[in-house]
């Protein structure tokens, strides 16, 4: 297995009716992991059913119900729980301030109880100030959550675009996560900030389109529609508009600033080469990480491209690669995280081309300890967009910032133990938004 695998389940979901705003999603706040062979025998489950919660996050839900480390969620509601995935789906589909019934063991005693499932927590800072808003969408309806500061917000605008995952940027529980801290510099700076929520993500899970199934363009559409209705607000109206792409947002960008007008572009750890080329690259930088023996990492980059081919040139799904090559299984599982369309959109793209159609100033950023990304593929598109307009791309290299914008010293420090957000990434991005005012 030559991936590392981190899984956090903090229980939320969001449901809203047709042309209602987007409500907060419901927090139940645990943390949780499938029951082991020594819990099911030291616990006396007959039937190995239920969830073991290994945390209960403060003024949440489940510590309002007196949830505690150690129990087994065994039901809620009526619905049995057989596995984390079984808890996420389900507690997915319930609405905020509702009512629910909850059956759970502790000391080997079932215990069962009811409670209100409590609206997930909104960030809040003493000098900044933080708007929950909605976009409706080529996909549904997302949440858009805008930063500025209580001072000196009149900035241009910056909006935020994520990477390839299925994740969420509100993230009130955890403000020391690099996207958080770089657009809160960024308020801080002076500028309003706008994280735009993938389709089906957060609050808007239930209310658009899922993530995993919807395709590359049509995420980009989504984005596109969020913007134009956000720009609209009568306080934002005519500012300047900033994007910030980070990862494949990166590769995103320049498709939405052909339908906005955007000022400028900064991507951060994105792709710069078509998609095979990338692969290559970066699953040599991979082994790097890993520090393997060279012949090692030769073999696995030869492996991963062959699997990569059967993928996406021959069109078969993991199952039939993985007939072809058993390790084909492993290496592309990653790729079932988003939609075959997705990810056919994806290898599709000639990435000098699309910024070929962006005429606007752009910085094009790598961390240098980041084995996600390839520097390369940053110096290519600085040279591409320089060719195409000379003088309108900068390339910046950060010392000691990682994929994630965390801090981290080379490869090997970024996949094993990175530090805290690297305040140099926000700094770069700060002053290369003032040049351009």
């Amino acid at each position: 297995m030559k991936k590392l695998l981190l899984f956090l389940f903090i229980l939320t979901t969001g449901h809203s009716a047709p042309g209602q705003e987007l409500v907060r999603r419901s927090f139940l706040g645990i943390q949780m992991e499938n029951l082991n062979d020594d819990v099911i025998r030291i616990m006396g489950l007959k039937n190995g059913n239920g969830v073991l919660i290994n945390n209960v996050i403060q003024n949440s839900t489940a510590s309002a119900v007196g949830f505690r480390t150690g129990d087994i969620l065994l039901k809620i509601n009526d619905q049995i729980i057989n596995s984390t995935a079984d808890a996420v789906r389900y507690v997915g589909g319930q609405k905020s301030n509702t009512g629910f019934t909850y059956q759970i063991m502790r000391d080997k005693k079932i215990i069962e109880g009811k409670g209100t499932f409590k609206p997930y927590p909104k960030e809040t800072y003493p000098d900044l100030s933080v708007t929950y808003t909605e976009a409706k969408t080529a996909t549904g309806v997302q949440r858009v959550i805008i930063t500025e500061s209580k001072k000196d917000g009149n900035g241009a605008l910056v909006v935020f675009i994520g990477g390839i995952g299925c994740y969420s940027l509100d993230s009130p529980l955890d403000t020391s996560r690099s996207e958080l801290q770089l657009l809160n510099m960024l308020a801080r700076s002076g500028y309003t900030t706008i994280r735009i929520e993938k389709p089906g993500i957060g609050d808007g899970a239930g209310y658009s389109k899922p993530c995993n199934e919807i395709g590359f363009h049509e995420e980009t559409a989504g984005y596109i529609d969020a913007i134009a209705s956000v720009k609209e607000q009568a306080r934002l109206k005519g500012k300047d508009i900033y994007i910030i792409g980070h990862s494949m947002g990166g590769a995103m960008a320049p498709l939405i600033a052909a339908k906005i007008d955007v000022k400028g572009i900064i991507a951060y750890g994105t792709i710069g080469s078509n998609f095979m080329e990338y692969l290559l690259k970066t699953r040599r930088t991979i082994g790097e990480a890993y520090n393997w023996p060279a012949e090692e990492t030769d073999a696995y980059v030869k492996d991963y491209c062959e699997c990569a081919s059967f993928y996406f040139i021959e069109k078969m799904s993991v199952e039939q690669a993985a007939e072809r090559k058993a390790d084909c299984r492993d290496y592309l599982s990653v790729f079932e995280a988003r939609s075959r369309k997705y990810n056919d959109e994806l290898y599709a793209l000639n990435l000098p081309a699309i910024w070929k159609e962006y005429k606007g100033r752009s910085l094009i950023a790598y961390g240098q300890s980041d084995f996600i990304a390839s520097r390369e593929d940053h110096e290519i598109l600085e040279s591409a967009i320089n060719k195409y307009y000379p003088g309108m791309a900068t390339l910046a290299i950060i010392e000691g910032a990682d994929h994630g914008m965390y801090t981290a010293s080379n490869f090997q420090q970024a996949r094993n133990n990175p530090g805290e957000y690297n305040v140099s990434v926000g700094r770069v991005f700060v002053e290369w938004l003032r040049k351009q005012s």
